[in-house]
């Protein structure tokens, strides 16, 4: 994964939750993160609700995962530029969307790097 020279990250609120039963995937960093009805940190898709990045690599060892919110580095699944509009894909990984609640604010970044998103 690629860092973005021109990007930064800005974090606001932020929480630490629990993440599934130890057998569960690995949670990676600078994903986009949602929770499940068990109160469990999970990785957000394109229909849940977004709390915000997470900050950390959870796995067996490390079995919570830092979420915040503000202006905060996502891996993107393709290209996006700056001032895009962005949505999570099935991964937490940043895409193209129509929701106006998250915007790209780093200068263009393609599949496999980083791109500061405010959320």
């Amino acid at each position: 994964m690629t860092q973005n020279t021109n990007a930064y990250e800005i974090p606001g609120f932020q929480i630490t939750l629990p993440t599934q039963a130890t057998d569960a995937a690995p949670i990676p960093q600078y994903r986009f993160m949602s929770i499940d009805a068990n109160g469990c940190a999970v990785l957000a898709t394109a229909s849940t609700v977004i709390l915000g990045a997470s900050r950390n690599v959870s796995n067996d060892t490390i079995q919570t995962v830092d979420i915040a919110s503000g202006i905060m580095m996502v891996e993107c699944a393709a290209a996006i530029t700056v001032g895009s509009i962005v949505a999570s894909d099935a991964e937490g990984k940043a895409v193209s969307g129509t929701d106006t609640s998250m915007v790209a604010m780093s200068t263009t970044a393609n599949a496999g790097e980083l791109v500061a998103v405010y959320i």
